[in-house]
């Protein structure tokens, strides 16, 4: 299932995870950059934002995912206390 992050591309901070899926076909949908983009928030528009597609569904217990800015790739971190 295609899943869509995006990030922020200064500090790899995930803002909006994106996914389409089609009821009728039971399948999951792709999309285009510029589609998972036009639905972020308004008020992250101003950041300087970028999507990765991964096929990771959600951190474990006491982690958080963040995008690494130098790779590109959706990595798994300990959340800072």
């Amino acid at each position: 299932m295609p899943k869509y992050y995006v990030y922020d591309t200064e500090t790899g901070d995930i803002v909006h995870s994106h996914e389409v899926y089609d009821v009728t076909s039971g399948q999951s949908m792709t999309c285009s950059s510029e589609e998972v983009l036009a639905v972020v928030d308004e008020s992250l528009r101003n950041r300087s934002l970028d999507v990765v597609e991964a096929n990771v569904e959600r951190a474990s217990a006491g982690h958080l995912l963040r995008v690494d800015t130098t790779s590109g790739a959706v990595v798994e971190e300990p959340r800072s206390e």
